[in-house]
């Protein structure tokens, strides 16, 4: 605060992700008015604006709830409203980052099926993908529904459990445990719900695979805007030393 070439302007929280009520988020913001009667009263600061963060909740399965953004806002504003208020503050400009809310039904992922192998317990569906294009639900356990796109309605029996397992060299490839799906043929295409947050963002070429290509869709039209990896472009950094050539 007494530094010379920096000015502050404001605070930030970020409380995690996928919080499906908006009571935690107001809890938040009443601990943030508290922190702002310390630091008002030993130094005088009042900010200018503050970041209330993201971690607004998004429908990922059946039982996950999908509020309005403004279940979230409106809660948070009336509560930060009526503080500033009981204070005599004139109010801070507020802001939010509801990147996940925005964008994670606006993107699905297509795969081929390529494999489907039967155990007595389970039956594996194997896909020209995996945790190289989609790491989350490997690193977060993040969870995804699915639909076959030629008979996207379609539904399990409810016997066998079907996974889908990624390609990549890892027992831990799998992109859902257990899917509520026919047994669907080789060749036929996968459409996992839900991918327009954090997966291409995070993608990688892992097991030195290429990443897939991006396609927007707008009112029946469909353009490439990623290109499709090649494996020349794997290679494209990559130098031979002198002494080994």
């Amino acid at each position: 605060m007494n530094s010379a070439s920096l000015a502050l302007k404001g605070l930030h929280f970020h409380i995690g992700s996928q919080i499906h009520e908006p009571e935690s988020h107001v809890e938040a913001v009443l601990r943030l008015v508290e922190c702002l009667d310390v630091l008002r009263r030993d130094t005088g600061f009042m900010p200018e604006e503050l970041n209330f963060g993201g971690g607004f909740g998004v429908r990922m399965s059946p039982g996950d709830s999908h509020l309005p953004l403004r279940a979230f806002t409106d809660a948070m504003m009336e509560a930060l409203t009526r503080e500033c208020g009981r204070r005599d503050w004139q109010r801070p400009h507020v802001s939010i980052e509801p990147g996940r809310w925005v964008v994670s039904d606006a993107g699905l992922t297509l795969y081929s099926v390529e494999t489907v192998k039967p155990l007595e317990n389970v039956t594996y569906v194997g896909v020209d993908g995996g945790m190289a294009d989609n790491l989350r639900p490997a690193l977060y356990q993040a969870k995804y529904e699915a639909a076959l796109a030629a008979r996207p309605e379609a539904r399990g029996t409810g016997g066998t459990r079907l996974s889908i397992a990624g390609k990549c060299c890892e027992t831990g490839d799998i992109l859902i445990e257990a899917a509520d799906l026919p047994v669907p043929e080789q060749g036929e295409i996968l459409a996992v719900y839900g991918t327009g947050a954090y997966t291409f963002s995070m993608a990688s070429n892992y097991n030195r695979l290429p990443r897939p290509a991006v396609v927007l869709v707008k009112d029946g039209c469909a353009e490439l805007i990623v290109e499709r990896q090649t494996f020349e472009d794997l290679l494209r950094g990559d130098l031979i030393p002198q002494c080994l050539s």
